[in-house]
């Protein structure tokens, strides 16, 4: 048996893909080959490993806000 997603080779049994872990038998709302999802999986892959981990702009704007704020604080304290 065969991955609909990624066309790995399964064993018997799996209710997963060891590879790109959709669930077997599942072909998802795309209607692509084998190969072309095969060549998807590798795209995807080689996005993550040069991705860094990036917070979303509202969580870096409160994280910055906070920070002055007790800047701002500790030296109003110092004085």
């Amino acid at each position: 048996m065969r991955c609909y997603n990624c066309g790995s080779e399964l064993p018997e049994g799996v209710k997963y893909c060891l590879s790109c872990g959709r669930k077997v038998g599942d072909k998802g709302s795309s209607s692509s080959t084998h190969a072309e999802g095969n060549a998807e999986h590798l795209d995807m892959s080689k996005k993550k490993e040069g991705k860094r981990f990036k917070l979303p702009l509202f969580h870096r704007c409160i994280i910055f806000l906070t920070l002055l704020f007790l800047a701002v604080m500790i030296f109003l304290h110092a004085e």
